[in-house]
């Protein structure tokens, strides 16, 4: 995740990562949630974290 984080930072290329863990979510600048193939939500993050501060246990 550190990986695709610094690509996504230094050439500012748009990164989808599709997942059920939702750790990972906080470290988006938006969050898609999706049910049955149906947009639910759209949640623009305050505050991102980084790869490193994520719980992965």
């Amino acid at each position: 995740m550190d990986i695709l984080q610094k690509m996504n930072e230094e050439l500012k290329t748009t990164t989808v990562v599709i997942t059920h863990n939702s750790n990972i979510a906080l470290m988006a600048d938006r969050v898609i949630k999706m049910n049955s193939g149906r947009i639910e939500d759209i949640v623009k993050n305050q505050f991102k974290k980084n790869a490193f501060e994520i719980n992965w246990s």
